[in-house]
Order: structure tokens, then C-alpha cells, then sequence
């Protein structure tokens, strides 16, 4: 049973793209309280004060923590480049540098659990497909291409597993693609389905509007309802997919 909900930021400003830190202590996110949406972090209790990261003029959205929460991976809109993936050191002079900043856009990094591996979204095949390099990323390190109809807002459910979103004529729906590594290079099955319709909600917002729980057995996400419809269907609920890895197994036997 949840308790009261009690409110973090109280400012009338937009703040968005929550991360939270590993050890579940802080919250990072992106707030336009003083210029462009920069970088804060606030403890989660509530218990310290809210501390500014960045001061850019540029818009910045946090993406990912390490796994031991030394640095942040997150997304700076350029004027000449457009959307970039950044780094920076969570300690010391926080002083931030490219990570993967080309003509294309970037966007929606999530790095693997054991933080082996970078997914992000680009457009650098004429359309928003799904990357994934090694991490630390450094020239001469290999890149895949996971999707291949699209793809947008990727997810690790393990790290063997990654979920994304790929467009089709009703919306979107939900991938799943299993991996493996082999001498250090990043080996991926063909992507299946994991939910055929998402909610126009999900595929409505920039970022990823669903989750994936820690144990990768469950999806979270959400069903918009007529407003109008007094039907028992019309009571708003919370859709959970369980596991659905034994039917990826099923689908794509091992090898």
C-alpha cells in the first residue's frame, strides 16, 4: 500500500526526465527554473537542498547513472549539431564532455546493468534506429544497429535484453532483443514483439513513457481510456506484462 505523496520541487517551472541515482539516494533531473532546462539533483527524502549541476545555454536532459554513480550520461540540444549525448563526472569540477556528438541526433541513452554497453537512439541511417556501442565509448570500439524497421526510447531489461519501441500504422509497438557477447563484441538476435499496440500516450511523449522493473520480469506502462465511458474497461489500470523472456525463448530458441 502506497503512503502520502509528498511533493520534491515546488517551483512553477517545467521539471522532467527523472534519474535516479544507484544507491536510490538522489534524484536527477532537468528543470528551466533559471534560463534553459539545466541539470539538478535533490536528495529523495527531501533532506538537503536542491544543488544546480550545469549552467549551460543550452537544454540538457539527464539519460543515465553509471552503476556506481560516478558519472551522468544525458542529452545537450546544440544550435549547430542538434541533440548530442554528453558526460560528466558526478563529483569533483563536474565539468562536461562529448560522448556522442556528431551531425545526427542522438538521443535516449541507457547504459546495460553492468554497464558494458550504450543504447541510444540516432537518425544516422535516414531514419531513428537503435545503437548500441561498448561503454566507455572510444574510437575503434565496435557499434550495432538492434532494430531494423525503426526504433526509439530504448530499455535494458538485463544485460542480455533490451527493449525499444518501433513506429508502425496504429502507433507503435514493443521490441525485445536478445544479446550476447563474444570476444568483446556485442552479438544480437532478431528483434521480437513484446506488446503489439502501445497507448498513444506512450508513443505521444519524447522520451520513455514506461519502465521495465529490476528483476526484468515486468513491464510498466500506461492505457489512456475514453473519457466518456462509464464501462467497468473505463477504470483506469495499470497494464503488466510478465514474462515475457519465456516467450522470446519461445520464438527464438537458443542456438
Amino acid at each position: 500500500m502506497f503512503g502520502g505523496l509528498t511533493p520534491l520541487t515546488f517551483e512553477p517551472t517545467l521539471e522532467q526526465y527523472v534519474v535516479w541515482t544507484p544507491k536510490d539516494d538522489r534524484l536527477i533531473f532537468s528543470s528551466s527554473r533559471v534560463g534553459a532546462p539545466n541539470l539538478y539533483w535533490q536528495s529523495s527524502n527531501g533532506s538537503s537542498q536542491m544543488e544546480r549541476l550545469t549552467d549551460s545555454t543550452n537544454p540538457q536532459l539527464p539519460l543515465a547513472a553509471t552503476s556506481d554513480g560516478s558519472q551522468l550520461v544525458f542529452m545537450e540540444v546544440t544550435s549547430n549539431q542538434g541533440d548530442d549525448l554528453m558526460i560528466m563526472p558526478l563529483s569533483g569540477d563536474r565539468k562536461p564532455k562529448p560522448l556522442i556528438a556528431t551531425r545526427f541526433r542522438e538521443r535516449n541513452a541507457e547504459l546495460s546493468p553492468n554497464n558494458r554497453w550504450l543504447a541510444y537512439q540516432s537518425d544516422k541511417s535516414n531514419r531513428d534506429e537503435i545503437w548500441v556501442t561498448a561503454f566507455p565509448v572510444a574510437d575503434g570500439h565496435g557499434e550495432w544497429k538492434l532494430s531494423n524497421a525503426g526504433g526509439t526510447r530504448p530499455v535494458w531489461a538485463s544485460n542480455t535484453e533490451l527493449l525499444y519501441v518501433e513506429p508502425t500504422e496504429r502507433g507503435g509497438r514493443l521490441m525485445s532483443v536478445a544479446v550476447s557477447e563474444a570476444s568483446g563484441a556485442l552479438v544480437p538476435r532478431a528483434p521480437v514483439s513484446v506488446l503489439e499496440a502501445l497507448d498513444t500516450f506512450v508513443m505521444a511523449a519524447a522520451g520513455r513513457a514506461f519502465d521495465v522493473s529490476k528483476d526484468g520480469r515486468r513491464v510498466l506502462t500506461v492505457k489512456t481510456l475514453p473519457a466518456t465511458s462509464t464501462s467497468p474497461e473505463s477504470i483506469p489500470r495499470i497494464i503488466v506484462v510478465q514474462n515475457w523472456f519465456e516467450e522470446l525463448k519461445r520464438r527464438v530458441p537458443s542456438r
